[in-house]
């Protein structure tokens, strides 16, 4: 009678004694400017990783404490145990029930257009009014012209050539999707880097990053935007021919630059090069149609000229 009684104690107890586990959620004219720190992917995924209450040991016999107790139920009218719902009530959806670990949480991925689709939809043409300097047919005066830049934040900052900006009255900038032209004021440029950066008012664009490593020679490349004025976005293919090629022009002072075959024509100038995920190698500056050579600022003088623009210094 003693071990009988010994014996339901223990199970009692046992029913009382039911834990669960949960895991914790794990959470640049300057040729001496350093070298650009690397960038992480947009894409981030968010897992919530839960651990499940311990498995019964091997050989423990019957009675004995496995964990969690699988406890019954009670009757109808009895009063149920802290944590188990009473009799004949279901537990509401997502309710942890005792005894049971809780469901692992799914993992939350980023949603939007990836690859060249982002591309596309994070370069932008800049229309601007006023009397500029184009690589081809030097100064102009009071004219419209026509380029390209990229989005790089998603709060507005849009990255381009200088000589695209500079000298405009009145500057516009047409955001894939949008039905209408948005206004942006310049913040900053640097002259001899040929870069300047604008800013966009709004929140919430689809914008680029910047790869996290030179480029080797030989790599598959894309230049977008918008050629010759054009409102659609065009995108040309080609391969980085070399990776430090001598930049000077009588516009511009960048000590070396990236040389590719892509065949971008008058209206690119600004936009984006890019590797086929999507991720910014260079900025297009230049092209000479005759030799099927194309440049291309490259990261190493990029990345230091844009902290500082983003500060609003010019950078002679």
């Amino acid at each position: 009678m003693r071990v009988m009684r010994r014996r339901v104690a223990l199970h009692a107890a046992g029913i009382a004694l039911g834990l669960s586990a949960v895991g914790w959620l794990v959470g640049a004219c300057d040729p001496s400017a350093g070298t650009p720190s690397a960038q992480p992917s947009p894409q981030t995924v968010v897992i919530q990783i839960q651990t499940a209450a311990p498995a019964a040991s091997a050989g423990q016999g019957p009675g004995a404490s496995t964990g969690p107790s699988q406890a019954q139920p009670p009757a109808q009218g009895q009063a149920a145990p802290r944590g188990q719902p009473p009799a004949g009530q279901q537990p509401q959806a997502g309710q942890v029930q005792p005894g049971q670990p809780p469901a692992a949480a799914q993992p939350t991925v980023a949603q939007g257009p990836k690859g060249l689709d982002l591309v596309a939809a994070a370069t932008v043409e800049i229309v601007a009014q006023g009397t500029f300097i184009d690589p081809q047919f030097g100064q102009l005066q009071n004219v419209s012209g026509a380029g390209t830049g990229f989005i790089i934040s998603p709060d507005g900052w849009v990255l381009t050539n200088n000589h695209v900006v500079t000298g405009a009255a009145t500057l516009q900038i047409y955001v894939p999707g949008r039905g209408r032209p948005l206004n942006a004021r310049v913040v900053a440029t640097s002259e001899c880097s040929d870069m300047a950066l604008a800013k966009l008012t709004g929140t919430g664009f689809p914008f680029l990053t910047f790869h996290d490593q030179p480029p080797p020679v030989g790599t598959p490349i894309y230049v977008a935007g918008y050629p010759l004025g054009e409102p659609r976005h065009a995108l040309v293919s080609g391969v980085l021919a070399k990776a430090d090629a001598p930049g000077e022009s009588y516009w511009a002072s960048v000590d070396h630059v990236l040389q590719h075959d892509a065949a971008a024509m008058p209206g690119y100038s600004g936009g984006p090069v890019v590797t086929a995920d999507g991720r910014v190698l260079g900025v297009h500056y230049a092209g000479n149609r005759q030799t099927s050579q194309a440049f291309a600022i490259g990261l190493n003088v990029v990345l230091p000229v844009l902290e500082q623009l983003k500060q609003g210094k010019f950078v002679d």
